[in-house]
């Protein structure tokens, strides 16, 4: 604490509003390395399923693709982001945890969103995975978006299933942190 007391000290003062956007900027770049490394990791997991679907294994770049340790990461980090939102009360800021507005549409709206991200996602990547390994005159573009199809379809679901029981945590949640505080 006396370090970082005196890192504070040695900086000067801080103005609130370049506080604030510095904040925003860093959110921002978060953002984008948090996704970036997350699109990167799917497209070496398509990649790596197109080379051992069409016997490509032993070729020259298989298996250049993301440790599963950095998968486990990223999806450690994302949870435990999502827990401590929950446990502080904040989905409320973002809606959901409004009393007036619906669960089911609110979740409807994810699911639909993350379904058609995942799906197009899924099938933009396997077509980059398969022209990269295979060619243009190899590919099948309409397995693409079939599979894409099938990931959306399965992700909407997750997504809506995970939003619905985080929204009816996160009331409950906020419920009881009102209630702590009307006690005191």
């Amino acid at each position: 604490m006396r370090l970082v007391e005196s890192l504070r000290a040695f900086g000067g003062p801080v103005d609130e509003r370049v506080r604030a956007e510095m904040d925003r900027v860093y959110k921002t770049g978060f953002w984008i390395l948090a996704v970036g490394l997350m699109v990167y990791q799917y497209y070496g997991y398509w990649k790596s399923q197109v080379e051992w679907a069409y016997g490509l294994v032993d070729s020259p770049h298989a298996h250049e693709y993301v440790d599963p340790f950095v998968r486990m990461l990223f999806f450690a980090a994302f949870v435990v982001i999502a827990f401590l939102m929950y446990r502080r009360g904040l989905p409320a800021s973002s809606g959901c945890g409004d009393s007036g507005g619906s669960s089911v549409a609110v979740c409807l709206t994810g699911a639909a969103v993350a379904g058609f991200a995942v799906g197009a996602l899924t099938a933009t990547v396997r077509f980059v995975a398969q022209c990269q390994l295979l060619g243009f005159e190899r590919m099948r573009p309409l397995d693409d978006a079939v599979i894409g199809v099938v990931m959306g379809l399965q992700a909407g679901l997750l997504v809506f299933l995970a939003l619905f029981a985080y929204y009816h945590l996160a009331k409950r949640r906020i419920a009881k942190l009102e209630e702590d505080l009307d006690d005191e």
